[in-house]
């Protein structure tokens, strides 16, 4: 089967939404927003108002300037989010770098005998090599002319500055359980040495890639899902078990972002900014990005 649906003008698809039975109270500013947000990346935030999603038609009393402001919701989240990756990817590849460079050699990372598997092992390398092909830092430069004889990459703390966060996650998820330093990157942290970190930063990095490439990152569904820790000892970091319901959810990739950054940014106040947004857009469902009622009353929220 072929696609074989045209373009529609701005004109069109606002007569086909109002046909619809979507309320466009101001069409110079539908107009505006179809023009430049696009209508299909304004579909997500269209789509809850359907209450047939078949033939795309709407609930009584929807109004377009609810899914604007679903949007602008969206894009104050997925800003707060990336703020908040930002920290956790620079403080989990300082540590990656120093503590497995300080116990083993500045080029552990090339190491194949400290990896489970050698095949994500080479992936990495010629992902990593990619990047430094392509890299205009200073620094990978200044290596390049001083050290042109050597054959090996620039040392860890150069040559991972410039490995992406998701190339980093998978790193970390392929070292050795036994390696000398692995535990200690997850101590760090206060996340037990058991397989939970490496975890979570796959689930962080999903959400930073959605962020990123400014997609829809309200009600989306994580594939990724991070595992809840059985057994939390620090009292002010507990949290209610993740329900089936929220395990795809973003409240629970916010809660392990929220652990990591008790010991990466004491000070930041996730809970305050999350608040202050929920209020600025108090018609927003929180509970389609998994967060429960009692979200603000566990320990883990409570504290800070």
């Amino acid at each position: 089967m072929k696609y074989t649906k045209g373009a529609v003008t701005v004109a069109d698809q606002i007569a086909m939404l109002r046909e619809r039975g979507l309320v466009i109270a101001d069409e110079p500013l539908a107009a505006h927003y179809l023009s430049t947000i696009s209508y299909y990346r304004l579909a997500g935030y269209l789509l809850p108002l359907q209450n047939d999603k078949v033939n795309h038609l709407y609930k009584p009393g929807s109004h377009f300037e609810q899914a604007v402001d679903m949007y602008r919701f969206d894009q104050k989240l997925r800003a707060l989010v990336l703020s908040i990756t930002e920290l956790i990817e620079v403080s989990i590849r300082t540590r990656l770098i120093y503590t497995l460079s300080l116990q083993h050699s500045p080029w552990w990372f090339e190491d194949p005998s400290l990896f489970n598997s050698p095949d994500e092992h080479a992936d990495f390398l010629a992902a990593v090599d990619r990047e430094l092909e392509h890299s205009h830092e200073e620094f990978i430069r200044d290596h390049r002319r001083r050290y042109g004889d050597d054959e090996r990459r620039p040392p860890a703390w150069k040559t991972l500055e410039v490995a992406t966060f998701g190339a980093l996650s998978r790193l970390y998820g392929n070292i050795r359980p036994t390696l000398a330093g692995r535990g200690d990157i997850a101590d760090f942290f206060l996340v037990p040495r058991e397989n939970y970190l490496s975890g979570w930063l796959q689930s962080i990095s999903q959400v930073r890639n959605i962020c990123a490439h400014h997609a829809r990152l309200w009600n989306r569904t994580i594939t990724a899902t991070p595992r809840h820790i059985k057994r939390i000892q620090r009292p002010e970091l507990r949290y209610n078990p993740i329900s089936d319901s929220q395990r795809h959810k973003l409240y629970a990739v916010l809660c392990v972002m929220n652990y990591l950054l008790y010991t990466i940014e004491p000070a930041y106040s996730l809970r305050r900014h999350l608040v202050e947004l929920f209020a600025e857009f108090p018609e927003v469902d929180t509970g389609a990005m998994g967060f429960p009622t009692d979200w603000q009353e566990q320990p883990l929220w409570k504290s800070r």
